[in-house]
């Protein structure tokens, strides 16, 4: 499928990570369309001209699964999503780069029936 770049104004087009099977090897028998619309993980594959989101090609990122679109390349069969720039959550890695400290970088504290969070790695307090 070709996009034509000038129509995606501040849209991001992705293709959404689809298992056939699990980490575990059992086998996922629900269809590509239906594992497609229930995913929120994706690859960015093109990025419009506007797009204020700082992600390029080749990205993995979480997406906002309501505010997507799915489209089917009717040649190849494959799956993309087309978001809006700021359905973008947040992009990751999938490698194990850090320690299991570290994973728990967000902390929730809960003084005086106020919720606080605090990000401990990062220095950041909502105080």
């Amino acid at each position: 499928m070709k996009f034509r770049p000038e129509t995606l104004v501040y849209r991001v087009i992705l293709k959404p990570h689809i298992e056939k099977q699990t980490k575990s090897g059992i086998v996922i028998a629900r269809d590509e369309r239906s594992q497609a619309i229930n995913t929120d993980k994706g690859t960015v594959v093109f990025v419009g001209p506007k797009a204020e989101c700082d992600v390029k090609p080749g990205d993995k990122v979480y997406y906002a699964k309501y505010g997507a679109k799915v489209l089917k390349d009717e040649i190849n069969s494959d799956f993309y999503i087309i978001c809006n720039d700021e359905d973008i959550l947040v992009g990751y890695e999938d490698e194990e780069l850090y320690s299991i400290e570290e994973k728990n970088i967000v902390e929730k504290i809960d003084i005086n029936d106020k919720r606080q969070f605090m990000v401990t790695k990062v220095g950041y307090s909502d105080e």
